[in-house]
């Protein structure tokens, strides 16, 4: 029925030409046009997408006749009106026999009852082509990265197709859908394709549909039901069926009823909470806790450790600033009056550099506000990072405000982003609400088919092992690496450590000379740790040649001439990694690697026998077996 309310607005409101009909209509929204671009697969378009496309000239207006169609079409109107004349007949004879009071039994009237659905369905899909498998293929010169260009998108932003962000629009059936999907994935059943981008338009992609067609569904609903009621006194074998078969009209028609109770509650509701919300935004509400999430970081460092603060809100108040500045960060900055990720984003460079500069800080956390693109700030620091070797990019870290999250709404486009970008997910504010409501934030982050790693804070607090990498001011020894785990952490309790598990590993040598690990072995390890699994990866290791980054020219080994063997510091963070020469290490004949692996909750054991049985970890061209020692250590 949604359809029929789609096709009417798209020739309403102008988004086909003239000469279409609801037939035409009709097959531009059930995806009967597919775009094809010279960068990009072919993929389906709806009415408003179409009408995007021609109204901002990416291409021409197509032209249809109904003859095209209807050579698709798979149910013509014979074969319809065939199907009318059968169940005219059956309707004419059930309700003979009801007239002259003759037997009609309940299979029948269960029959009668979808008789209806159907004919309301037939009655609105009339003029709908059925079942079109071949779409009409558009062409056109524009590139689709040109066309997300234009309106400020990325390639990877969507969903469904690139073109998501023209009417993707979510309310409560398609979050209901969600969730129904997401469970059946949680059961390891698969549920519909997983092409991406989507061959088709399904017919469970149901747009939102108004107050009043809902009303309209709602009374169709109570049509449907009024059939099955008729058999309210009918004569069944039994009193238990007559009692089951009143149980379950009552429960289908008091479902009806609740849903458009709770579809009325929720409109109001959803006023009442766009009040509530711009009182709070007038009142500067507390928000998810990101800089209370840094400062609790501050304990756990080692108090040499210099650490610097990039800030970035929207406004021209300087308050969390002047919070962090009193709480030992060595340095704040703060940008004002903008998004850092867009019109402020050429700023960054010179800000960090500012902070380089000023502070000589040993980590400098960019904290953006919740609506920042992560995309843009990682490439950003990338590209300064090649310019300037001064930085490298650790991690991208998302919080979420339990307490007060309600999921991605209809027009988060941006929450997409962070999710596509993001290497952590921390959960904050969660310990005052029940297991239900924290399921629910899983839930939604699950609507975006993302696997993303999460843990939960315990007020405020995540282990710095978790969100740090390894750097060479948190090892100055390699004897470091595995103590400075619990520093400062004494005056807290260990219920954070549920969310993280941690593994240490040393692989030592029984030879007399200085040996160096076997780097294709390691690189092979780190290419294939999966990042649901394992968060962090910190290592001391000696290596006779530069290791390879993740972001190595095609991350090749390069056979290089033999040299002196040198530390190396290992930082492997979601999938990513790099090496940083240790300068003024002390040399050691017998740690050839030492390491620590964060993994996610009831990990270790499994990771612990794995790297046991598989021994990933070998010396470089040495006859003596060495030996590898592996540690739980939370």
């Amino acid at each position: 029925m949604k359809r029929i309310f789609t096709c009417t607005e798209s020739l309403s409101e102008g988004r086909g030409p003239r000469s279409w009909t609801m037939k035409e209509a009709f097959f531009a929204e059930m995806g009967g046009f597919r775009l094809r671009t010279m960068d990009f697969e072919a993929f389906p378009l709806d009415a408003k997408q179409i009408h995007y496309l021609v109204s901002n000239g990416h291409m021409d207006l197509p032209t249809l006749t109904g003859r095209v169609i209807e050579e698709k079409n798979k149910a013509d109107g014979l074969l319809r009106a065939i199907t009318l004349c059968q169940i005219l007949w059956f309707l004419i004879n059930v309700i003979g026999r009801w007239a002259q009071r003759l037997a009609v039994t309940t299979f029948e009237l269960t029959t009668v009852s979808f008789i209806l659905c159907s004919s309301m369905t037939a009655f609105f899909w009339w003029r709908k082509p059925a079942d079109v498998f071949l779409p009409v293929d558009l062409d056109t010169d524009i590139s689709i990265s040109n066309i997300l260009q234009a309106e400020n998108q990325t390639l990877t932003a969507w969903n469904r197709t690139p073109l998501d962000f023209v009417n993707r629009e979510e309310w409560w059936w398609s979050k209901c859908w969600s969730n129904f999907v997401n469970i059946l994935r949680k059961m390891r059943l698969s549920f519909g394709s997983d092409v991406m981008p989507i061959d088709r338009i399904g017919d469970t992609q149901i747009k939102a549909v108004s107050r009043g067609q809902q009303w309209i569904i709602g009374l169709l609903a109570y049509i449907y039901l009024a059939v099955l009621f008729a058999g309210w006194e009918h004569d069944f074998l039994t009193s238990t069926e007559q009692t089951l078969w009143r149980a379950a009209c009552g429960t289908m028609m008091g479902a009806v009823t609740a849903l458009l109770i709770v579809l009325e509650l929720t409109t109001f509701v959803q006023i009442f909470g766009d009040f509530c919300t711009a009182r709070q935004a007038n009142g500067r509400i507390e928000g998810s806790g990101k800089t209370t999430l840094i400062l609790n970081l501050i304990p756990q460092l080692p108090k040499t450790y210099k650490l610097a603060l990039l800030k970035n809100e929207f406004g021209d108040l300087e308050i969390d600033s002047q919070l962090a500045s009193s709480s030992s960060i060595s340095g704040v900055k703060e940008l004002l009056s903008g998004c850092i990720c867009c019109n402020l984003v050429g700023q960054l460079g010179d800000a960090l550099e500012t902070l380089r500069r000023d502070v000589a800080p040993d980590r400098i956390i960019i904290e953006t506000s919740g609506s920042a693109f992560p995309a843009t700030l990682a490439m950003e620091v990338n590209r300064l990072a090649r310019e300037t070797s001064h930085y490298y990019l650790d991690g991208v870290v998302v919080v979420i405000d339990v307490e007060n999250w309600k999921g991605y709404d209809d027009t988060s486009y941006t929450a997409k982003m962070q999710a596509r970008y993001t290497d952590l997910m921390v959960f904050n504010k969660w310990e005052s609400v029940d297991e239900r409501r924290y399921d629910d934030c899983l839930d939604r982050v699950g609507d975006l088919e993302i696997q993303v790693a999460n843990v939960r804070s315990e007020k405020g607090r995540v282990n710095k092992d978790v969100l740090l990498g390894l750097d060479s001011a948190l090892a100055k020894d390699a004897s470091s690496l595995h103590s400075h785990q619990h520093e400062g952490n004494s005056s807290h309790s260990h219920d954070h450590q549920s969310e993280v598990e941690v593994l240490s590993v040393e692989l030592r040598s029984e030879d007399a000379t200085l040996q160096a690990i076997n780097l294709e072995k390691l690189d092979a390890f780190l290419s294939s740790a999966p990042k649901d699994e394992i968060y962090r990866i910190k290592a001391i290791l000696n290596a006779d040649r530069t290791p390879p980054s993740s972001d190595s020219a095609q991350n090749q080994l390069v056979t290089a001439d033999e040299q002196d063997i040198s530390k190396y510091i290992l930082n492997w963070a979601f999938g990513r990694w790099t090496f940083t020469e240790l300068a003024d290490a002390a040399q050691t004949r017998d740690a050839v690697l030492r390491m620590t692996i964060v993994l996610a909750r009831d990990e270790a054991e499994k990771w612990k026998k794995s790297i046991g049985s598989e021994r990933p970890f070998d010396i470089q061209n040495s006859s003596i077996k060495p030996s590898l020692e592996i540690k739980r250590l939370l």
